[in-house]
């Protein structure tokens, strides 16, 4: 696939996703989770794609050791299935410290929902998730369906979970893409080892929330050298405008009108990050 196409990015979702069955059959999820992600690493390594977005998970977390969870929460996966995505993340930051790979880990909970065009929807053989069997039982295509917990802190006993759409999950991953960390020209290796992973949720929080994708381009705060420099893309693109001419270098680098909107749109994040501390 990458010799038939110009893959300038990769977005990584697949993979096997249930906990329970990973405890039972902890080889198809090092199998498929870990290695096969390897596999596809490596082609990205041989073909010089620098890019990728992983669709990783909060099981990472393992227990959380408070209420809501954050970046900064300790990793401690407590089933096969958390353990397979950490693994991948870790191989991502050593992939990028060895061959220059560029990656952001979106970690999440309780992808649900369907494509509002209906092509697309969960179809499970069983069916675990909690939402598509409820819809089931509205329907009367099954008697009940189970809820599990009776002793959590809230008005019934039963857990409270936050949920995320799949279409805002798809345009999150998208919006990844389209961080200053992917998309301005970094010829000092400013960003290239930088650990990238974020919640997604309000603003790294585990809450549903208007602003929620909104808030994933605010994830990356830029350095104060990344602020420079783009400080410095700026001022040459605007003195060759002056000129009359359409595009300059820098340090050896093209700078041309996209290059220039990118290093703005750093600066604004810059700014909008000074306004918010």
């Amino acid at each position: 696939m990458f010799n038939e196409h110009a893959i300038d990015a990769v977005l990584h979702f697949a993979a096997s996703a249930y906990v329970g069955e990973s405890m039972s059959d902890p080889q198809k999820y090092f199998r498929n989770n870990v290695a096969n992600t390897l596999n596809l690493l490596n082609a990205m390594v041989q073909a010089g794609v620098k890019k990728i977005v992983f669709s990783s998970s909060c099981a990472t977390y393992g227990l959380p050791q408070n209420g809501l969870l954050e970046e900064s929460h300790p990793q401690c996966p407590v089933n096969p299935y958390g353990e397979s995505k950490l693994f991948v993340e870790r191989a991502l930051h050593w992939y990028g410290k060895s061959y220059g790979l560029k990656w952001v880990a979106l970690r999440y909970f309780n992808a649900a929902g369907a494509d509002p065009d209906g092509e697309l929807g969960e179809c499970h053989t069983p069916e675990t998730h909690l939402i598509p069997l409820a819809i089931e039982a509205a329907l009367r295509k099954r008697r009940y369906i189970e809820v599990f917990g009776t002793d959590y802190p809230t008005p019934d006993g039963t857990a409270i979970r936050d949920y995320i759409h799949v279409m805002d999950l798809a345009e999150a991953h998208v919006l990844a893409l389209d961080t200053p960390y992917f998309k301005l020209r970094d010829p000092d290796g400013l960003r290239a080892n930088a650990l990238a992973a974020k919640n997604v949720g309000f603003k790294g929080k585990f809450a549903i929330h208007p602003e929620q994708i909104a808030a994933l381009n605010e994830c990356f705060s830029p350095s104060a050298q990344e602020v420079a420099h783009a400080q410095r893309v700026v001022a040459a693109f605007e003195e060759a405008e002056t000129r009359g001419r359409g595009s300059t270098s820098l340090d050896g680098w093209v700078i041309d009108v996209p290059v220039v909107k990118r290093a703005r749109a750093l600066l604004e994040l810059a700014r909008r990050a000074r306004e918010e501390g």
